[in-house]
């Protein structure tokens, strides 16, 4: 008798979500200038920008934030406004950003990493890297201790 083919487990390869459409991102400048933010290219942005992006979805759990090089939060003021069938985001840092740094900007949902519609579709967060316009400061030397001797 010829041997038996041995049977392979095929498992499914896990479903990969969709990208989260963007109708609209932007920087508002200083001079209340809008700069739009491209997800396939670092974008130079000034120090005081603020940040709007718009998807085409209603999204019900989700977030911007700013993430700075290390990945913290930048402290902001911001909100969302949900349509029908769209989400606007708005995000204020608080203070400037430091010159000729790198940050992130990212949409991502505000319970799980993944964002789902009002239907329960999930999506992949969007994801901006940015680079602010200028010259990184230098860091400060660090001041000696003084020994003084007692007497």
């Amino acid at each position: 008798m010829p041997p038996s083919p041995t049977a392979t487990s095929t498992a499914a390869p896990a479903p990969t979500l969709p990208e989260l459409p963007v109708t609209a991102a932007n920087a508002t400048t200083t001079a209340h200038r809008e700069q739009a933010l491209g997800r396939a290219e670092l974008t130079v942005i000034e120090i005081g920008a603020q940040f709007n992006v718009e998807v085409p979805v209603a999204l019900r759990d989700a977030r911007l934030s700013l993430l700075d090089g290390d990945g913290a939060m930048v402290p902001g003021a911001g909100g969302a406004e949900l349509g029908a069938s769209w989400t606007r985001f708005h995000l204020a840092p608080d203070s400037p950003l430091v010159p000729g740094s790198r940050y992130a900007l990212q949409i991502d949902g505000a319970v799980e990493r993944n964002l789902k519609d009002a239907s329960g579709h999930a999506y992949v967060p969007a994801r901006w890297s940015l680079l602010t316009a200028g010259e990184k400061p230098k860091a400060e030397p660090k001041k000696q201790k003084s020994h003084r001797r007692k007497r």
